[in-house]
């Protein structure tokens, strides 16, 4: 009599599409009391299937030919299918740890609880460093997203690329977008530093950025930094493209001499030697406008002349062609009115420069010498002619000699 009883109030529980376990009023679709039948006072709890799975992305337990299917006809499970794991199987993406996992329709996942040891989106407390973290415990790579789409990894060597999937350094940083930098240093406090700070084992080698001018510091203002120990120099190097070799081409030494192409600075600007190749020279002016007011100190360069002021005058400093030669002008009867004449080439010379004659002391000799009369000028475009005549009452005949001509060009 009693089975007839179960039988039919079961019969009627599934005609109102609701299941009660332990009542005959179930208040949905599957309801379970969980008192026990009396006399007992205990209670009792729902038991999924308990099975050991062997990773979240498989069907297979461990226990061979026994696998997760659904009943239906075989197969996957359905989605939300719900199994109590045993097993721990081996670390990585795939791992499983014992727990209730339900199947989500592609793989296995874990519910999530306040002693779960997976990470949460509202943080985590009572982690233990070095044996809590966020990363892979494999030789690949931890990627981070947004928008699914990589903005950061952390290589399986712990270089670090971020706006790039490949790091070539300890930190790889790139950035696309014109009118914006690749990286942003910023400190909120009034008084603090910002910058990025160069250390060699934990030794403080120098920085790039601004320095806090105030408080007990001893360095102030904005730029490059590097602390000079004894006689530990600055040094700027450059390679060129595509190569890591890098050779020096400035320095500020620890007392301030800048040196260019040198090593060894020994004024506040030191320039190294040039060369005969084109664009070696050592330096160069840009022709420009000169200074409407003219400032002492000041070294300009119009296109044409070069300028220095001092003094509050603006100079023109001089452009100087040289030319000699050796002339034996001869003998020169007393007071004769045809003068001697001999050209010497000075590459540059235009008719109308001023010329400065140097006489050579072979045509000072004697007293008549010292009176005779000697004349140079640009006759001709690269020529200067040097002219001698003898106003003496005796004849002269200047021994043969260098005389060297200056022309000034302005």
């Amino acid at each position: 009599m009693k089975k007839f009883i179960y039988v039919i109030a079961l019969f009627t529980s599934v005609m109102q599409a609701q299941v009660g376990i332990g009542t005959t009023t179930p208040s949905g679709a599957l309801d379970v009391n969980s008192s026990l039948p009396l006399p007992s006072t205990h209670k009792a709890g729902l038991l999924p299937p308990i099975v050991a799975l062997t990773a979240t992305n498989s069907f297979t337990t461990t226990t061979v030919g026994s696998d997760i299917i659904n009943p239906n006809g075989g197969g996957n499970p359905l989605a939300g299918t719900i199994v109590y794991n045993t097993n721990t199987s081996a670390a990585g993406a795939n791992q499983v740890t014992p727990g209730y996992y339900y199947y989500n329709g592609t793989a296995w996942e874990r519910f999530t609880s306040g002693t779960n040891s997976n990470w949460s989106l509202y943080g985590n407390a009572g982690t233990t460093p070095g044996t809590n973290y966020i990363g892979t415990s494999d030789s690949q790579a931890l990627v981070v997203k947004t928008d699914n789409t990589e903005r950061m990894r952390v290589e399986a060597d712990g270089d670090v690329a971020i706006g790039t999937p490949t790091a070539s350094n300890k930190l790889s940083v790139r950035h696309d977008q014109d009118g914006y930098g690749v990286m942003s240093v910023d400190n909120a406090t009034a008084g603090g530093f910002s910058g990025i700070y160069f250390q060699q084992n934990t030794a403080y080698r120098g920085h790039i950025g601004h320095v806090n001018t105030g408080g007990t510091s001893t360095f102030g203002g904005k730029g490059l930094y590097q602390l000079a120990s004894g006689d530990r120099p600055m040094i700027f190097s450059v390679g060129p493209a595509g190569s890591e070799l890098f050779s020096e081409r400035m320095r500020i030494d620890q007392i301030g001499n800048v040196g260019i192409s040198t090593t060894n600075p020994t004024a506040k600007l030191t320039i190294g030697a040039g060369t005969a190749t084109i664009n070696t020279a050592p330096l160069k002016f840009t022709a420009g406008t000169n200074l409407t007011a003219v400032e002492n100190g000041a070294v300009e360069y119009d296109g044409t002349n070069y300028f220095a002021t001092s003094g509050g005058t603006r100079y023109t400093i001089a452009k100087i062609l040289t030319g000699s030669a050796t002339i034996d002008f001869g003998n020169r009867a007393s007071e004769n009115s045809n003068p001697l004449t001999q050209t010497i080439t000075v590459i540059g010379a235009q008719p109308g420069d001023p010329v400065i004659l140097g006489l050579p002391n072979a045509v000072m000799n004697s007293n008549s010498e010292r009176h005779a009369h000697y004349m140079a000028w640009v006759s001709a475009v690269d020529t200067v002619t040097i002219k001698f005549s003898n106003p003496t009452s005796a004849d002269i005949d200047p021994d043969s000699g260098t005389f060297k001509v200056s022309v000034v060009r302005y």
